[in-house]
């Protein structure tokens, strides 16, 4: 059976047990074999993949569109999404930020151009960067910062965070992001990479699992033709795409 080293941003202790569910996912589904490489940022995925230290990766939108663009991989399938003091947007500008990753949409890119556009001046917040959403969260809960940007999912006119982060202070939504690719790189045989996304497609993610939870994912489907580019459009124009501002609930 191939073998297929797959990359992943985060730790062998908050990622082991939702890789081994992906791993059991995909037996399930006659794919192939993974073993995982686990990175601890986006930087480092996007090298991992490109200088061939792994076969395939789960990577956020803007990751996969310059891997894609330098042709260093090829999209297999997508990923379906499914207390502070701060109480409105505009007390960002005294509050302290948290962060994924300068290369992160949903946790950088798309929330902070936001920001500005609401007049709030960006390069004057009080930012850190925790290099996956999962820590992000984490720092949150923990009282490091006081807001956060990262994903949600929408559904039934409600919306959708980690569970993590329930009973959070939701400040700002803005309109949708494409979800994470997971791409696989052109060293390997075009039979194995439709192998992949074959299996994935027909996975099932168990809802109360331990991917569900660090990922936020439902599924996995088909790459449209257009899916990153409407993140470039977005980017091109600032107009509003998907994000989470969430804060902690204080209890008195």
């Amino acid at each position: 059976m191939t073998l297929l080293r797959f990359a992943v941003a985060t730790t062998p202790e908050l990622g082991g047990d939702a890789f081994d569910e992906l791993r059991t996912m995909l037996t399930v589904a006659d794919g192939p074999d993974i073993e995982p490489v686990f990175v601890p940022n986006y930087v480092s995925l996007y090298e991992t993949v490109h200088l061939h230290a792994a076969d395939a990766a789960w990577c956020p939108p803007l990751v996969a569109r310059d891997l894609l663009r330098v042709a260093a991989a090829d999209p297999v399938a997508t990923v379906l999404r499914a207390a502070s003091d701060v109480r409105h947007i505009s007390d960002i500008e005294s509050a302290r930020v948290g962060w994924v990753s300068r290369l992160s949409a949903a946790g950088y890119v798309v929330p902070r151009d936001y920001l500005q556009s609401l007049g709030i001046e960006v390069d004057r917040l009080d930012e850190s960067f925790f290099h996956t959403h999962g820590r992000a969260v984490e720092a949150l809960l923990d009282g490091e910062v006081d807001v956060i940007g990262t994903y949600a999912s929408a559904h039934a006119g409600k919306f959708h965070t980690s569970s993590a982060l329930e009973g959070a202070r939701i400040l700002g939504v803005a309109g949708q992001i494409p979800g994470d690719v997971i791409v696989v790189t052109r060293a390997i045989e075009p039979r194995i990479g439709r192998a992949l996304g074959s299996a994935l497609r027909h996975a099932r993610i168990a809802s109360d699992g331990a991917l569900a939870a660090l990922m936020n994912a439902s599924g996995f489907g088909y790459v449209p033709p257009d899916h990153l580019a409407s993140l470039a459009r977005w980017m091109e124009r600032s107009v509003q795409a998907s994000f989470r501002f969430v804060s902690r609930v204080t209890c008195a």
